[in-house]
């Protein structure tokens, strides 16, 4: 039995399993067994050493945020410049420090991927998630993005942007990562809502023949997301009518999902108006002027819609 211990003695001692020793008493194998005996072993002599689990530090990509876009869904749309809060998580056992995160984007259907430079995470606790602004400051007070791009006007809905994360602490440790940041759906609608005579020869506000017309032509968001920097314009192909303005784009603004309101073409007789034209003699009562609508905002969305304006 003793003989056994000695020979096991001498292998966790790193020696020569053959080795042999003067006889052990009982006593002194307990007394070389106890943990913590120090020396070249590593452990000190509280007997933590080596012995104590190593904490392990890992960075990775948690989850991104629409802070910030063009029409303010929230949602990542074609012709729209967003702002992205990107959160990173220590899924590690150990806290690290002086992290840094550089992000970059080689997708072709994003221009202008800012910053370019390292954003500053600082100190991630083991288990804990972290976002920041692109200055590297994580208060509420003044929540930015940490990355900004534009998206192309021809990216389609599903289109799937890969951004890339380099990450090194003040060790030195280094980690990659990445994530697909994905073009969603247009949540905003423009469409033809309803027209109103606001001026004609006789005021009725009716349309009749040999009369001008001034109408205000109300124009719906009919989607749920915001449209902003909407601009109509308006033709007809109709032989009953003469001389419609204005031909160039009407500003109608921003909308909101479900609003309604009409452009302003001009000003005349003290009211506002949309479009005006000239109803034709030969025009009868019941004859349909077709007008045509061609909508686009901001992000370049375009909406095409028509409606006809009946002669009484």
């Amino acid at each position: 039995m003793k003989k056994n211990i000695q020979l096991m003695l001498c292998s966790l001692l790193f020696l020569d399993a053959g080795c042999s020793y003067p006889e052990l008493t009982m006593d002194e194998i307990r007394e070389l067994t106890k943990t913590g005996t120090g020396g070249s072993d590593g452990m000190d002599s509280g007997g933590s050493g080596s012995d104590e689990p190593v904490k392990e530090i890992s960075i990775k990509f948690d989850k991104y945020t629409v802070y910030s876009d063009n029409n303010g869904d929230k949602i990542v749309n074609k012709g729209e410049t967003v702002g992205l809060r990107v959160s990173l998580k220590n899924t590690g056992t150990g806290t690290t420090n002086a992290v840094e995160a550089t992000f970059s984007s080689n997708s072709p259907s994003i221009s202008g991927f800012t910053p370019t430079t390292a954003v500053n995470y600082a100190t991630i606790a083991a288990g804990s998630t972290k976002t920041v602004n692109y200055d590297g400051y994580a208060g509420s007070l003044a929540e930015s993005y940490t990355v900004k791009f534009t998206v192309s006007n021809s990216a389609t809905a599903g289109t799937q942007i890969p951004i890339n994360i380099s990450i090194v602490d003040e060790s030195g440790n280094t980690w990659a990562d990445s994530f697909n940041a994905v073009v969603g759906s247009e949540t905003a609608e423009m469409a033809y809502d309803k027209y109103t005579v606001v001026v004609d020869y006789d005021g009725d506000k009716k349309v009749e023949k040999g009369e001008q017309v001034y109408l205000q032509v109300l124009l719906r968001n009919i989607g749920s997301g915001a449209a902003n920097a909407v601009k109509a314009s308006f033709s007809s192909g109709s032989s009953y009518i003469s001389g419609l303005s204005p031909t160039t784009q009407i500003d109608y603004g921003n909308y909101t999902g479900g609003q309604s309101k009409y452009g302003q073409g001009g000003y005349d007789f003290s009211v506002y108006y949309t479009i005006m034209f000239t109803v034709s003699n030969s025009a009868t009562a019941g004859t349909q002027i077709p007008i045509n609508i061609g909508m686009v905002d901001g992000s370049s969305n375009s909406w095409t819609g028509s409606f006809n304006v009946k002669v009484e």
